[in-house]
């Protein structure tokens, strides 16, 4: 495995982190509402991530593309499978509206915010292709299972929702551009598509803003911070890879997958702080939001120590 992933790797994470600062300093001094964060959320949810989507499948039909993102689709759907027995395994005796949020956490990574984008950087644009497929499976399981954890109703449970979202529709209209060969009709100098490149550029400053933003009203609640708190954080960004990171060498060794981009699209998705919706849903359903902000904050910093360390992993394939 290349030494350049791990290094692209650890400074775009530090980039990324580095752009918490300003939605962090405006929440700070009042210059921007609650509201604001909202409004920018939905702006990256249906506007900027589509397109950052959209867009990498704007290339010629290969079909050595096509059998890759199939294999990160079964692998994808593996490791949130993997990902839901082990959170059963951990926060039995903890408070429910609590155990909720951990074991949330541990299951959804933010592989849509900040995966897309750390794998744009370190892997390529192609690769963001792979990336968006994992996204789909984990929109799949957040819509079933993420919502009927938080509500513990399953009428909030929504197989239209987890088929059909701004991320898995761009998705569809790119594989039709792809698999027709229709990217003729986005050349790459060509006004439609340098307006796809603007806007897809904005997810990253945008998904960092937001926490940034967040991580003010957070510590405004020290009183959160508890031992299961910091377990969680531990179990997302090490354990929780690492058991994909065995997933996939067993994989590797027994040449089911011997892909390494695949490998590495799924290992990076997999290493993720939490996802935001972790807290997102818990203010939607009226459960521990303050909790649920602390804990993705806290767990998205220390990603700048977490995520290089478990890329390492790589040079045992």
């Amino acid at each position: 495995m290349d030494i350049k992933i791990i290094i692209n790797l650890a400074i775009c994470v530090t980039q990324l982190l580095l752009m918490m600062l300003p939605g962090a300093i405006l929440r700070k001094t009042n210059l921007v509402s609650e509201n604001f964060g909202r409004d920018i959320s939905n702006m990256i949810l249906y506007v900027a991530q589509p397109m950052l989507v959209l867009t990498a499948y704007i290339r010629p039909y290969d079909v050595s593309i096509a059998k890759r993102a199939g294999m990160v689709l079964i692998l994808a759907i593996l490791a949130h499978l993997l990902f839901a027995l082990l959170s059963l395994l951990f926060f039995r005796r903890t408070e429910a509206s609590k155990r909720t949020v951990l074991r949330f956490a541990l299951i959804f990574s933010n592989a849509g915010y900040m995966g897309i984008p750390l794998i744009r950087y370190t892997l390529g644009e192609e690769a963001v292709i792979y990336a968006s497929v994992y996204v789909v499976v984990f929109n799949l399981f957040m819509w079933t299972l993420g919502f009927f954890m938080y509500s513990g109703n399953r009428q909030y449970i929504s197989i239209k929702n987890a088929l059909f979202n701004t991320t898995t529709i761009a998705t569809y209209i790119g594989l039709l551009i792809f698999f027709f060969n229709l990217y003729g009709f986005f050349p790459a100098d060509g006004l439609i598509y340098e307006c796809f490149v603007m806007l897809k550029d904005l997810v990253a400053p945008l998904s960092m803003f937001i926490i940034g933003f967040r991580l003010i009203d957070a510590f405004k609640a020290k009183h959160t911070l508890d031992f299961n708190l910091f377990a969680c954080i531990g179990l997302r960004l090490l354990l929780a890879p690492a058991a994909v990171f065995v997933l996939l060498f067993l994989f590797y060794k027994t040449g089911i997958c011997t892909d390494l981009m695949s490998i590495s699209v799924v290992l990076i998705s997999a290493s993720t702080p939490a996802a935001a919706a972790t807290s997102m849903l818990a203010e939607k359903f009226k459960g521990n939001g303050i909790y649920a902000s602390m804990l993705v904050s806290l767990c998205t910093i220390l990603s700048l120590v977490t995520m290089p360390l478990i890329a390492l992993l790589l040079y045992l394939f």
